[in-house]
């Protein structure tokens, strides 16, 4: 799987060589999945913290406090 700093070097070479356009091509390739991966990150943290909500919620509702172990 390539990643971003592979592009980011493919770009850094396609520049040395003059080949602005695809160099260009490359950076936009590289910030858009530096985007997606912070994106992914973000879904991610929600998930977690909503399913924690989720467990804290059931656990009040069960008459427990959520730090109880049994």
């Amino acid at each position: 799987m390539i990643d971003a700093r592979t592009l980011l070097l493919a770009e850094q070479a396609h520049r040395a060589e003059g080949d602005h356009a695809t160099a260009d091509l490359l950076r936009e390739a590289a910030s858009a999945i530096a985007d997606l991966r912070m994106t992914f990150a973000e879904i991610k943290r929600s998930t977690y913290l909503r399913h924690a909500r989720d467990l804290a919620e059931t656990a009040l509702a069960d008459g427990k406090h959520w730090t109880d172990k049994t």
